[in-house]
């Protein structure tokens, strides 16, 4: 039996008498055996000693690493990578992969939370200054009520109620709820109070603030009636 003239493997010759490889691979090899090449990364001059391209394991990686980024740019490879995603057992992978990760990583559960905490304050921001400026005339956040500008102590009140709202919007409340808002382009339903001007308005209808400012009102008019 002859040895193959690559990897000195003995083969049985099948119907080829004057074959000298074990393999289609080996057959591969001998192009650019002992030739000098140049790495397709990094152009440095190597000896090839088999079927490579690459002068080290760093230069191999990279070139794979660029050729499937080419690969997925392709429609067929985009549609077959969506298609995999969206399966529920891919979708499952995914999510006990995100989890371990978060679970495993101090430093990517800090980042999270960092900027979880960045985007809450962004966007209450945001909310909060748009239902303001008729009142404040600025960019300040302030109670509708009781005109305190502290944006600690306000919240998002519902003017008329939740009970004409559906199920879902009944149950949203801080972050969902400033998204909603802003998603549904900033709707006339709401305005800022803070906590305890809110709390008092859901339970009496109205606040002591506003029953103080009607009772003034009320006081200016009979002066002016009485002679």
């Amino acid at each position: 039996m002859p040895n193959c003239v690559i990897c000195g493997t003995e083969f049985s010759k099948s119907r080829e008498h004057h074959q000298i490889y074990c393999s289609k691979k080996c057959k591969g090899k001998s192009q650019n055996v002992n030739s000098v090449l140049n790495c397709v990364i990094c152009g440095t001059e190597f000896r090839n000693l088999g079927h490579s391209t690459t002068c080290s394991i760093e230069c191999s990686k990279q070139n794979k690493t660029e050729y499937m980024e080419q690969f997925r740019q392709k429609p067929e490879a985009k549609t077959k990578h969506q298609a995999r995603k969206s399966t529920p057992k891919a979708k499952e992978q995914s999510r006990i992969a995100g989890r371990l990760r978060y679970q495993n990583s101090p430093e990517l559960r800090d980042k999270i939370s960092k900027n979880t905490k960045e985007k809450t304050i962004q966007i209450k921001l945001e909310v909060f200054t748009h239902y303001s400026k008729e009142i404040s005339n600025s960019d300040v956040p302030i109670c509708a009520c009781c005109k305190i500008d502290d944006i600690r102590f306000l919240t998002l009140d519902h003017i008329d109620g939740r009970k004409h709202l559906s199920k879902r919007e009944q149950k949203m409340g801080g972050l969902n709820l400033w998204r909603h808002v802003k998603k549904t382009g900033f709707p006339e339903d709401y305005q800022v109070l803070c906590y305890n001007c809110n709390i008092a308005k859901g339970t009496s209808y109205f606040c002591p603030h506003e029953i103080d400012r009607m009772e003034d009102e009320i006081r200016k008019e009979m002066k002016k009636k009485i002679p």
